[in-house]
């Protein structure tokens, strides 16, 4: 008789194996915070140059799109790969909408930073009662 325990490790196994074919597989790892004015995204792409990150916006959503090429070694023989290659994009439902116009990234040590503004017209307005 399968145990649930049992059935609950094969399923984690079977995502770990598929996990690589998903275009949202987890690579960029990122963050989000948000305050009441902004939102802030930092995403590890360590090992990618800035040439080959593309962003965009559209309604609620930020798409980050990465390219990290595949490392060669001339002379040697390749016996593990841990570390991702190829085309990732991952795509994050914003909370609320922002102004594209004010978006600023930049990108550090490995670390992409988005930081986004909420948009005026989404902003809750106080109603005064008379």
């Amino acid at each position: 008789m399968i145990w649930l325990d049992d059935i609950r490790h094969i399923e984690n196994g079977l995502n770990r194996i598929f996990s690589g074919f998903s275009e949202d597989a987890g690579y960029p790892g990122l963050n989000l915070w948000t305050g009441e004015d902004r939102a802030l995204v930092t995403a590890e792409v360590p090992g990618v140059q800035s040439d080959n990150i593309d962003i965009s916006m559209k309604d609620n959503s930020l798409t980050i799109s990465v390219e990290r090429k595949a490392e060669e070694i001339s002379n040697a023989r390749f016996l593990r790969g841990e570390r991702p290659h190829g085309k990732f994009a991952r795509t994050i439902r914003l909370p609320f909408r922002v102004d594209a116009s004010r978006t600023e990234a930049t990108f550090k040590n490995g670390v992409l930073t988005i930081s986004m503004h909420r948009a005026e017209e989404d902003k809750p307005r106080k109603i005064k009662v008379n």
